[in-house]
């Protein structure tokens, strides 16, 4: 290698290289990352009283950056009593190099406070820091800076990166007006665009885009085809990346990896298993992240057993699974609810030692508690390294599905202990769980946990703390919750409506629902026509059984006819109730019979509630 050559050389001959060697093979460094080398070199600079050299320095610095030790590059930096401009741009670009653009922003201030001028590169780097962070005031600032100069002004690489910081920082209207504004336009602009509205979402002006280019003076490349094909896949247009998949083939550009893995994806989401396959089976050199396309394709469509035998088929072939194999792998198993490929799988990593992070973890329990073996669930949450929230979350949902209230209620404070606050969904075990033992008391706690965290008015919380409440037959706290909460969406509402069985109750939430511009659901005449019931208003459960078809357009579900039955038999209207038994365009189930041959017995009619057992 030049660099060591050189230094050796200086070692046994005492021989003194000139600068312009010196900065060679610091520059050779740099390319080939050799960072012992340089400071090998460096050490012998400073030795030789040349390191304050501007040009020493400033490939110094350079070589640092490359070689991801950015520390020793600034350490130099600041040792530095005289800086130019390309010194300024050396650290920036080193910054920018090893994503430390926080760094890159303050660098930037600095260099103006001193009087610096940037140029080009100043200007591309910091604008990709600024795309990074994001940060769109900072990029403003840069865009104004290079209008009021020209030649910035005009640069097509300059252009390119205005276009894709403004894209990523979600400007996609002022990204396509400097697009629009550029006299010339390179591939890179095309692709910065197309990229910048598939990251927007925007993908019907993504595919436009892409009809534009071909009618341009510009050739696309395969990142074009890539980028299209990943706007497809978002938008799961199956006829424009058949007709991108066609214009691959035809105009002749290279089908690489990405462009096959781009191909995969995107007949896999658009349901297209067979021609993800084809393009799978036709690469000729297949990596692991070609695999795990066409894994993860089956495994998202269904086709679980299919994922299994390919991830078989991928270690037959001696590639090393990563961690989005296993976690493709892993959710195959969960969907299958299949146990012994759940634990096979778990055995491979195992054997492999691969570190479990929390994201593959929480898999594996996940997809051990959809199979029911909650011990194994157990002992890969005990053998995790980190735990985090979901972690916690996971492992308490198992419990709280399975029944297994008070463990669930104990994994929640051990969690709060390890400083974890939980997530939404876990409070919402919480008190379903509750509701389901009608612990009142624990439910308070839990709701007095929600509060300090301020998580009382996220909707998922809210819909579940009011029906504890009103499953706990405290309704006064129930209401005091509804009407604390700035927003309610339908499901908040018919907890309250089906909270009270005191139907001038049920039938206020109801109206004061409808003047708020809420439409009712199915489960809204549920919890009216219950509360009709218990009250025994027929002519008021009539109504509203009307009026959920007529007015709301809302079928007649099998619970509405039970409502109707109870409802018309409780009143005494037992051969109504007979007949709405017979006409009812469901099966009549054990329940509907005893409710009948009650109210049959109450109103002195027992034989004709005994036919219908």
């Amino acid at each position: 290698m030049a660099a060591s050559m050189l230094y050796e050389q200086v070692q046994c001959t005492h021989s003194n290289p000139s600068l312009h060697n010196i900065v060679a093979a610091l520059k050779i460094c740099s390319s080939k990352l050799c960072l012992q080398e340089g400071r090998q070199l460096h050490a012998y600079t400073v030795e030789k009283l040349w390191n304050a050299n501007l040009s020493v320095a400033n490939t110094l610095i350079d070589m640092y950056s490359k070689c991801k030790s950015l520390d020793d590059g600034f350490n130099l930096f600041f040792q530095l009593k005289k800086k130019d401009l390309v010194t300024w741009n050396a650290i920036i670009g080193g910054s920018t190099f090893n994503a430390q653009y926080g760094k890159v922003l303050q660098l930037f201030e600095q260099m103006l406070l001193e009087d610096v001028q940037p140029d080009r590169v100043t200007l591309i780097c910091t604008l990709k820091a600024c795309a990074s962070i994001p940060i769109l005031n900072r990029g403003l600032q840069l865009h104004v800076y290079a209008m009021s100069n020209k030649t910035l002004c005009d640069d097509l690489k300059v252009r390119n990166t205005l276009i894709d910081m403004y894209s990523k920082c979600s400007m996609i209207k002022l990204a396509r007006h400097v697009f629009d504004s550029s006299a010339t336009k390179s591939i890179v602009s095309w692709n910065a665009m197309i990229s910048g509205y598939c990251r927007s979402g925007k993908n019907k002006e993504a595919f436009d885009l892409f009809h534009e280019i071909q009618s341009s003076d510009v050739k696309p490349n395969n990142n074009t085809c890539v980028h299209v094909l990943k706007s497809c896949c978002m938008w799961s247009r199956l006829p424009d990346g058949m007709l991108t998949h066609s214009f691959i083939v035809e105009k002749g550009v290279e089908a690489d990896l990405c462009i096959a893995t781009a191909l995969i994806s995107m007949y896999s989401k658009c349901g297209a298993l067979n021609d993800a396959f084809k393009v799978f089976k036709a690469s000729k050199t297949k990596d692991i992240v070609i695999w795990v396309a066409m894994i993860g394709g089956y495994t998202d469509n269904g086709e679980c057993s299919e994922a299994l035998d390919l991830f078989e088929r991928m270690l037959h072939h001696r590639i090393e699974p990563n961690y989005v194999a296993y976690m493709s792998a892993v959710k195959a198993c969960t969907n299958m609810i299949s146990l012994y490929h759940g634990r096979k799988i778990h055995g491979h990593i195992k054997k492999k030692q691969v570190e479990i992070v929390s994201s593959l973890g929480n898999a594996l329990i996940d997809m051990y508690i959809k199979c029911g073996s909650l011990q194994d669930a157990h002992d890969v949450f005990d053998d995790l390294l980190q735990r985090d929230a979901v972690s916690w979350s996971t492992l308490i949902a198992g419990y709280m599905e399975l029944g297994l209230f008070e463990e669930g209620f104990l994994l929640f404070k051990h969690m709060q202990k390890e400083g974890h606050n939980p997530s939404t969904v876990t409070l919402a075990y919480m008190f379903k769980a509750c509701s389901d033992m009608n612990a009142l008391a624990e439910g308070k706690l839990v709701h007095a946990f929600c509060v300090e965290l301020s998580l009382e008015n996220r909707l998922l919380v809210r819909v579940t703390l009011v029906s504890m409440y009103v499953t706990c037959q405290s309704f006064v706290d129930a209401c005091d919750v509804f009407q604390k909460s700035s927003e309610n969406d339908v499901v908040t509402w018919n907890a309250m409506i089906g909270g009270t069985l005191d139907y001038k109750t049920s039938f206020q939430f109801y109206s004061n629902m409808i003047q708020a511009g809420i439409n009712p659901n199915d489960v809204t005449f549920i919890g009216l026509l219950s509360a009709c019931s218990h009250t025994g208003l027929m002519s008021e459960g009539l109504d509203h059984f009307r009026s959920m078809t007529e007015q709301f357009g809302i079928l007649a579900s099998f619970e509405h006819y039970y409502c109707m039955i109870d409802l018309l038999g409780r009143v005494g209207h037992v051969n109504e109730a007979r007949m709405l038994l017979l006409t009812m365009p469901f099966e009549v189930d054990f329940r509907v019979r005893t409710s009948l041959l009650s109210n049959c017995m109450v109103s002195g009619n027992a034989s004709l509630g005994h036919r219908h057992m």
